[in-house]
């Protein structure tokens, strides 16, 4: 798997978005619909689905 695609560069993404929007990781996937449970999955190696990914980029207005 290239690292394009990696669980822990998804993670450092939405990290970082989350701590330069001062916001918290649970509440921010709740909000965009990923779900509460999609970053800690994503943490533990789970790659998420396309639309996830996608509600994620869209609620931090970021391309996916």
């Amino acid at each position: 798997m290239s690292e394009k695609y990696s669980t822990s560069t998804i993670e450092n993404r939405i990290s970082s978005l989350c701590d330069k929007n001062k916001l918290d990781t649970k509440k921010a996937m709740v909000e965009s619909g990923a779900g509460r449970n999609a970053f800690d999955n994503i943490k533990n190696g789970k790659i998420p689905s396309v639309m996830k990914i996608e509600q994620i980029a869209d609620y931090f207005n970021v391309s996916v």
